[in-house]
C-alpha cells in the first residue's frame, strides 16, 4: 500500500526515535521505507499488521500511540486497522 504523506504526517514520521524497542524498531522501518523523492511511504502487510498491533504496545507511552494515530489515521482509520 502506497500512501503520500502531508507536511504533518511527514513531521511525526522523521521525529528522531529514542531507546529500542518494538515501536522504536517500527518507526526506524517506516522511516527508511519513506521515499523523500515521491512523498510517499510503502507499506507491506507486515507494516500493516503491526501498526495496530504497535499502537496498542504503545498504550502506556502515549507518545508513540499518539505518532501513529498523527501518521495514519487520514488513511488507515482510527482503529489503524485499515478502511
Amino acid at each position: 500500500m502506497n500512501i503520500a504523506l502531508n507536511t504533518e504526517e511527514l513531521g511525526e514520521l522523521v521525529a528522531p526515535i529514542n531507546g529500542s524497542g518494538r515501536a522504536q524498531d517500527l518507526f526506524r522501518k517506516l522511516q527508511r521505507q519513506y521515499d523523500h523523492k515521491t512523498g510517499v511511504i510503502t507499506l507491506d502487510s507486515d507494516d500493516l499488521a503491526k501498526i495496530p498491533e504497535c499502537a496498542a504496545w504503545s498504550e502506556g507511552d502515549r507518545g508513540f500511540q499518539r505518532r501513529l494515530k498523527q501518521i495514519f489515521r487520514r488513511t488507515l482509520g482510527e482503529d489503524l486497522c485499515g478502511l
